[in-house]
């Protein structure tokens, strides 16, 4: 039987990277291979890429004629817009979303891919065989109940605290905040080494996503958890202040030289952009 693919391979960060850089929900083949292409790739190495990010489900495909077209999965559209910092601040309901679960040795390959996926969107493990998260995420995990056969199971509940002591000592087992606030501060440290004048180019665009390489240590590792269980000097509110002024600074320059790139090799005007935070009014 076929192992269902679920790790990310390396590099897989720099698709949705470049659909947020160029500020796109749609793009063409031949565009994204060229994008990809500017960051080192060569032409078959990007359309590999694609083919295994296809395969994991972090890609939609659309054929259109001789091309495809791509966008990004629901979940991986969901867990990107979080970490570029465009995503919605969504109040907290006092309750944990909670996986409860049981896979015997016999499927550890299923076991070890709810753990996986499970803590990639932003679950914490409370326990074994016991996910929490502060916010529904289960579409994120790109799970089916129909996998757990035989003895395997798994239930969605929620897990409601007597008080918000007992949530912030919840979170303090479920996630390693200390590590997690270590990777901000590193990442806010990145921030402060980017030169304040860019000239559209691929050297601009390899920097960009070379700083995104140390922003996603943190970011993919984050939980989204409240205010109200995090320490009161988190180092994640001056981080998503820094990162806002770096991809103005980046991104208002490059955006436009890689949406004419874009434009270019889409012909049939499929590419479908969006107004980012960054994106500049013609003048």
């Amino acid at each position: 039987m076929e192992l269902k693919r679920y790790r990310w391979t390396s590099g897989a960060t720099d698709v949705p990277f470049l659909m947020g850089a160029v500020g796109a929900s749609a793009l063409s083949g031949p565009a994204l291979v060229d994008l990809l292409q500017l960051l080192g790739r060569s032409e078959s190495a990007a359309r590999n890429l694609l083919t295994r990010m296809s395969a994991l489900g972090a890609l939609e495909v659309q054929p259109q004629g001789r091309i495809n077209i791509y966008r990004l999965a629901r979940s991986s559209a969901a867990r990107y817009q979080e970490v570029e910092g465009t995503s919605d601040e969504s109040s907290w309901s006092g309750e944990f979303h909670t996986l409860i679960y049981h896979v015997p040795e016999t499927q550890r390959v299923l076991r070890d891919r709810v753990l996986h996926v499970g803590q990639h969107a932003g679950y914490g493990i409370l326990r074994p065989g016991v996910l929490i998260a502060a916010g529904d995420r289960w579409e994120r995990l790109r799970l089916a109940d129909d996998e757990f056969v035989g003895d395997a199971w798994i239930r969605r509940v929620i897990l409601k605290p007597d008080s918000l002591a007992d949530a912030r000592d919840l979170a303090r087992r479920a996630w390693d905040l200390a590590d997690l606030a270590a990777s901000y501060r590193a990442a806010l440290l990145a921030c402060s080494d980017v030169p304040q004048v860019i000239a559209p180019g691929p050297e601009a665009l390899i920097r960009w996503r070379d700083l995104y390489g140390d922003f996603l240590g943190a970011q993919l590792k984050d939980p989204r958890l409240p205010d109200a269980l995090l320490p009161s000097d988190w180092p994640a509110t001056r981080f998503q202040e820094a990162q806002k002024n770096v991809n103005l600074l980046i991104g208002g320059v490059l955006q436009p030289y890689l949406r004419e790139r874009a434009t270019r090799l889409d012909p049939s005007g499929v590419n479908v952009f969006y107004d980012s935070p960054w994106t500049r009014s013609p003048e």
